[in-house]
């Protein structure tokens, strides 16, 4: 039977699944999820979400509205004491004003924890995206690149400060969540990574790109649940996410020269979850994101606002 202990413990100093950039919209921070370590070995959950997201046009500095509605199923197993789950997730995903359901990229994953304790954890993870076709809802999903299998490898250190008071408990939070892809499809070269000049080269010869992108997201935050209501957990976390990535441009001799680059995003979550049963966990996240070091609020295709309200029920 899935504790309540571990329920809360999971779902309020964790969290839910998080969103980045297009494809790791879809993808949890390790960071995030603290392991189940469950009794019995098997577990499974299905979550409903409803999420708005609002956008700034480039134009005319105007907000716009996003809403859609998402069903996720994951099922797996626990073993090694605990320290290691193998599961898979699937799921779909309906937009507002649309009777169309999209099917969400499903993945499986292995976690493994060589070190677990009250005070955090680290994670060792890998996870095979299977083949996927679909490329209505996520512009990534468009690219002939991305429809192939994709592996992720990561590593996410997570630390914890528990500190009981009077009237409520408090767990101070910092961590870190590093990853990088590799693909069985050829990586194109995307325009905004590459130089005029190297980019028309690039198209000419068809280049692929050869160069790893790798990403990491640093956090720090904390998380509070008063003792008069232990259901109930209240945290505030900050972001910051910087992916390193090849960009192209041609040398003194006309020759293509590949060296990184930095992309460097932030966002704050507030966080509420209550678990209304054993079972059934409600919650509500709420994102703020900004360009840069916190310095600019997002404008264009990505998410200036976010918000998150989920149910989530324990099989």
């Amino acid at each position: 039977m899935f504790r309540l202990g571990t329920a809360i413990l999971f779902f309020l100093v964790s969290g839910s699944h998080l969103a980045h950039a297009e494809l790791d919209r879809e993808v949890e921070l390790k960071a995030e999820r603290l392991s189940l370590r469950l009794d019995p070995q098997l577990f499974s959950s299905i979550a409903l979400s409803h999420q708005n997201l609002q956008r700034i046009d480039l134009e005319t500095s105007e907000p716009r509205e996003d809403a859609s509605l998402h069903v996720r199923g994951r099922i797996g197993t626990s073993f090694w004491g605990g320290q290691g789950e193998l599961y898979g997730t699937f799921g779909a995903i309906k937009k507002s004003q649309s009777l169309k359901v999209i099917q969400k990229r499903p993945y499986l994953e292995l976690d493994l924890y060589p070190w677990i304790s009250p005070f955090g954890q680290i994670a060792i993870y890998q996870m095979l995206h299977l083949p996927f076709a679909e490329s209505d809802y996520n512009p990534d999903y468009g690219l002939p690149s991305q429809q192939g299998s994709i592996y992720t490898i990561g590593l996410a250190p997570t630390f914890l400060l528990p500190i009981k008071f009077d009237w409520f408990n408090f767990h101070g939070k910092v961590g870190a969540d590093i990853w990088t892809r590799l693909y069985s499809r050829e990586q194109v070269v995307l325009a905004e990574h590459a130089s005029q000049d190297a980019l028309s080269l690039i198209v000419r010869d068809e280049v692929a790109e050869s160069s790893a992108t790798m990403q990491a997201i640093a956090k720090l935050g904390f998380a509070i649940s008063p003792l008069y209501l232990k259901r109930a957990v209240f945290s505030v976390t900050s972001y910051i996410k910087m992916t390193h990535y090849p960009y192209y441009d041609l040398d003194e001799q006309g020759r293509l020269n590949d060296r990184y680059k930095v992309k460097k995003e932030s966002y704050h979550r507030v966080e509420l979850d209550y678990a209304i049963a054993t079972r059934i966990v409600l919650s509500n996240d709420f994102y703020y994101h900004y360009t840069g070091f916190f310095s600019g609020r997002t404008r264009g295709a990505e998410p200036a606002l976010r918000n998150i309200m989920r149910v989530t029920y324990h099989l």
